[in-house]
């Protein structure tokens, strides 16, 4: 399964290992080598150097020998010569005590930048052959991870991320009948544990959510009807709801409610008793969409002053 190719460190075999700049440490029961991201810089030359952490899992001190160090320039195959050096002495031997780690600093002089030309870096260490890329993992080498999206238990979204890379565009969930949204997730299903957009994606995970409504309400015990405060969300098909009630009382439409937002449809049920001043202004060209009589619609306006009539039309109910 190709999906699996940057597993154990894109290791060919046993002891084999094709690395890049945001590959795992490779490890096993004797040893643990990490790789520091490696530095360039320079103007007409440039100066490589990159650090090589080695941590000793055997219980006996060991020698690691670091050898066939080849840096090569791939367009035009030209070789470069590596030099090594730990605790500032210059050797291709690092001896390390049972259970300790030590660095191992190797440096080239080269005449461009790895962020400009590719380069590749072959060396063994002891029995370990390491081909080295100064890029991150190529896309077509990365294991898919699917993030799966939740929404009152309910799965509604898997999305398809390459392993190690970040959620670009987060999903945000749109209910059927344009009422609700949701464009926060938690990683936990009790939604305590917010996810980071910044976190990269190293394995499958399930991301959980709840609905929000589409409107901002307040709605008092005291009073007699819930009332539309402002707009939470405009769903990406432009179309606006106001249902017929929430929390089982009919709806008034507050000042300044449903003004300065991107939107092509409103629908306005029969259930509103009142608009107050302020409203559907803003909103350019759309459509405004009454469930009752013209006459019905203007008697709605708190003030005959704030009547909108402009692309109203009259006796039409939403129908999802």
């Amino acid at each position: 399964d190709n999906n699996d190719v940057n597993e154990s460190n894109n290791s060919k075999n046993s002891n084999e290992y094709v690395l890049y700049n945001d590959s795992d440490p490779i490890e096993d029961d004797k040893v643990k080598i990490e790789i520091s991201n490696p530095s360039c810089y320079g103007t007409d030359t440039y100066s490589l150097s990159m650090t090589f952490k080695i941590t000793n899992k055997e219980y006996f001190t060991k020698e690691y020998e670091f050898k066939n160090m080849k840096l090569i320039k791939e367009s035009t195959g030209a070789e470069y010569t590596v030099g090594g050096y730990f605790n500032f002495i210059i050797g291709n031997k690092l001896k390390i005590e049972a259970e300790l780690n030590s660095s191992y600093n190797i440096g080239a002089t080269i005449p461009s930048s790895i962020d400009t030309d590719k380069y590749i870096l072959t060396l063994e260490i002891n029995e370990y052959k390491i081909t080295y890329y100064f890029i991150e993992t190529p896309d077509e080498l990365r294991a898919d991870r699917k993030v799966n999206y939740y929404i009152s238990d309910t799965l509604v979204k898997t999305d398809i991320i390459k392993d190690k890379r970040k959620i670009e565009s987060l999903y945000v969930y749109e209910s059927s009948d344009n009422l609700s949204y949701c464009n926060t997730w938690y990683t936990d299903e009790n939604r305590k544990n917010q996810f980071r957009v910044s976190d990269s994606i190293t394995a499958d995970i399930n991301l959980y959510g709840y609905p929000s409504s589409n409107i901002k309400w307040t709605a008092l015990a005291s009073d007699a009807y819930s009332f539309v405060d402002g707009i939470n969300y405009v769903p990406s098909n432009g179309v606006l709801i106001i249902p017929n009630e929430y929390q089982n009382k009919e709806i008034c439409i507050d000042l300044y409610a449903i003004r300065n937002i991107k939107v092509s449809e409103i629908y306005v049920p029969n259930t509103v008793h009142i608009i107050y001043l302020g409203n559907f202004t803003g909103i350019g060209n759309a459509t405004i969409y009454y469930e009752g009589t013209e006459e019905e619609w203007k008697s709605l306006f708190y003030s005959s002053s704030s009547i909108v009539t402009k692309n109203v039309v009259y006796n039409t109910a939403y129908s999802n």
